[in-house]
């Protein structure tokens, strides 16, 4: 059984409640998965204790929780394998959108998925066995990014371009040659190395707009709710 994934900075009994409703609501419509929430310290235990001491010390340079939920999801994807998704993400029943993914996960160790409004690879649901190269190498060209942002901190650069989609979008373009991502093909088992993956077609329910079809009802409430203002995902590593 596979298992669906995510994380988010409180406890699953400190969550805002609209969080906590599209939480319970992943697990509800999704009984045929195993479903597993991280917590903050959650998520720095599982990154110190499973991946190695190189990645972790790039992760312990991220300053914003954003591009450390971003690395995490992918060193989990690589060594444990599992469905990611955003804890922002409403809720839905993966297999009615979808009634093969478990099937189509075993068949092409991979599944990327395309979002519709921006026709560019999700980073919010992506999928994948465990051991696959495509998220190995992602981890790699992430901490290279990290690197550079650190040698180049008077460049404002933000966390999608050094932990984010854009960096998982470089390294497809970069790999298949391909002038725009949005020249990966639907439906096609692509090879990386020995490993493979498959890019679908979205399968999150689709929505009048990008806010309603990517956050969860009620996640302008709970972000009064955090006390939290929302930004651009800006600068991603610390200033040391």
């Amino acid at each position: 059984m596979h298992t669906i994934f995510t994380s988010h900075k409180f406890s699953l009994e400190n969550c805002p409640p609209n969080l906590k409703t599209n939480l319970d609501k992943w697990r509800d419509f999704n009984p045929s998965y195993n479903f597993k929430y991280y917590d903050d310290d959650e998520l720095h235990e599982w990154m110190e204790t499973q991946t190695n001491k190189l990645i972790h010390s790039f992760f312990l340079k991220l300053n914003s929780g954003a591009g450390k939920a971003d690395l995490f999801r992918i060193c989990r994807l690589f060594y444990q394998g599992g469905i990611w998704i955003d804890a922002d993400l409403p809720a839905f029943d993966i297999n009615k959108q979808k009634s093969d993914f478990s099937q189509c996960l075993d068949d092409n160790k991979g599944i990327i998925v395309r979002n519709r409004k921006c026709d560019n690879p999700r980073y919010t649901l992506i999928a994948s066995l465990p051991n696959n190269k495509l998220f190995e190498e992602l981890i790699k060209l992430i901490n290279q990014h990290i690197l550079y942002a650190l040698k180049n901190k008077q460049q404002h650069i933000t966390t999608i371009h050094i932990t984010g989609p854009f960096v998982l979008h470089k390294l497809l373009t970069s790999k298949y040659d391909l002038s725009d991502i949005k020249e990966l093909k639907l439906n096609y088992t692509y090879d990386f190395d020995d490993s493979n993956f498959i890019y679908i077609n979205d399968i999150v329910p689709e929505r009048d707009n990008y806010v309603d079809e990517n956050t969860y009802p009620g996640y302008q409430q709970d972000l009064q709710f955090m006390n939290v203002i929302q930004h651009n995902r800006l600068s991603c590593v610390k200033k040391t």
